[in-house]
């Protein structure tokens, strides 16, 4: 829930580069956990007697992704949402 308010929240003041950078951050933090945290965890190649423990590491693909996207917006979020920055110039006027 923090991660969309956060993400919609940038965007909508005109910060839509930071969004990108969390969509990113999500993708890679996939792409490292599905590849590595599942080996380390059964302690080899993976095949079809994989631990258990294999499976749950595999499953804390998404919440880490989603950790990893809402660090990526705290900063963004804190300065213009909670600090008071002012919107992004649209250049429109």
């Amino acid at each position: 829930m923090v991660l969309f308010v956060f993400r919609s929240g940038v965007q909508g003041v005109g910060h839509a580069e930071f969004t990108l950078v969390a969509g990113c951050a999500e993708l890679i933090a996939r792409v490292l956990i599905c590849a590595f945290l599942p080996r380390l965890v059964n302690g080899g190649a993976i095949d079809s007697s994989a631990s258990v423990g294999a499976y749950i590491a595999l499953c804390f693909a998404d919440p880490g992704a989603w950790i990893l996207a809402v660090v990526s917006l705290l900063y963004p979020a804190a300065r213009y949402l909670l600090g008071g920055a002012h919107k992004k110039p649209s250049g429109n006027d």
